[in-house]
């Protein structure tokens, strides 16, 4: 809700995107589209078997996920769908997983983006899953490791780094700085601001961490509140793919475009004209289309046991990093283009 170099380099051309641990593949940034995926042949999949998706919340940024799932069922030939978890809660994760489990023998796999990683209730209930044979990844964000097979997301440290780096060129002087966020204990939260704070350096200070609970009136109430708690702020900084447009909105309505800068991550459609017109400076954009198009191949993989297609993907570790990038007004018009040769609206 991304590409190509390790995130921390040549900032100034592209990059970014979020979670955890070692990565796989190559997160190099650079200024071009990702190519097209070439694809395989479909091998049939187990009659009647098929692959959950489960969200941590519902944002248009599960949109692009859904594309990627859609795209992956038709290219690895196995039924695949998305189960948005609307409540935004781990009370919600941990009845979407529950239901899994009265349907485990109809499932090769579940792919969770797990909205905190030691959520115990939902930990258990993978658990169960795993017990019953049914494979299980993480996407997005990342749980604890043993509760999972894998993990398919972003370096969330590194991207945070990055668009901490691209602040400190915005901002070489420093800045006084607000963060928003869903929820400050999911590890791609946590991770995100700690690499942020680690890129930008000693010149910036973090006045204060808002969380919104994954509500829109709350995430725009929150910038209302940090405008008037910290007149001396000058960068407000959105982690999860919502905040950035809901600061725009809030900064520009009491017309402190001039004085507040304004940097996030993903592109959710409701940014993107914001990030062409430079309301936005700048976004740091993961692959979403990706976590859905190889997590229905992943879990395929592993419910199959294909060994072959597993040391393809994770070359002996537990994590495959789709990379990011970062996303300037000068860099729009390609990352535009790419949008339009997925048909996707966001990512």
């Amino acid at each position: 809700m991304t590409l190509w170099v390790p995130a921390c380099v040549a900032l100034t051309a592209i990059l970014v995107g979020c979670t955890p641990r070692e990565p796989v593949t190559d997160t190099t940034t650079s200024t071009t589209a990702p190519t097209p995926s070439t694809k395989a042949p479909a091998t049939p999949a187990p009659a009647g078997k098929s692959i959950l998706f489960i969200s941590n919340a519902n944002s248009p940024f599960w949109l692009a996920v859904k594309a990627g799932i859609e795209a992956g069922a038709a290219e690895f030939g196995v039924p695949a769908r998305l189960e948005l978890n609307n409540e935004g809660t781990v009370a919600g994760q941990q009845k979407l997983l529950e239901q899994a489990l009265s349907q485990k023998d109809e499932l090769l796999g579940v792919a969770i983006s797990a909205l905190r990683p030691d959520a115990q209730g939902v930990l258990d209930r993978l658990k169960q899953l795993k017990d019953a044979g049914v494979a299980v990844i993480t996407v997005d964000s990342d749980c604890k490791p043993e509760y999972r097979q894998a993990f398919i997301g972003t370096n969330n440290t590194e991207a945070g780094v990055g668009l901490g780096k691209h602040a400190a060129e915005l901002l070489p002087g420093g800045a006084k700085v607000c963060v928003f966020v869903g929820d400050k204990s999911a590890q791609n939260a946590k991770e995100r601001q700690q690499g942020f704070e680690q890129g930008a350096g000693s010149k910036f200070s973090v006045l204060e961490t808002y969380q919104d609970g994954v509500e829109p009136a709350k995430a725009k109430s929150n910038v209302e509140t940090a405008l008037q708690a910290h007149p001396d702020a000058t960068l407000m900084v959105g982690l999860w793919s919502y905040n950035g447009p809901a600061i725009a909105d809030v900064v520009q309505a009491q017309g402190k475009a001039d004085k507040v800068q304004v940097i996030c991550f993903d592109a959710e459609p409701g940014l993107l004209p914001k990030l062409e017109s430079g309301q936005v400076k700048c976004t740091v954009v993961q692959r979403p289309y990706e976590f859905g198009r190889q997590g229905v191949k992943l879990l395929k993989a592993l419910a199959a046991k294909d060994q072959a297609t597993l040391d393809e993907m994770l070359k002996g570790k537990d994590v495959i990093d789709t990379g990011v990038v970062v996303v300037t007004q000068q860099s729009y018009p390609e990352f535009r283009k790419y949008l339009d040769e997925k048909g996707l609206k966001g990512s």
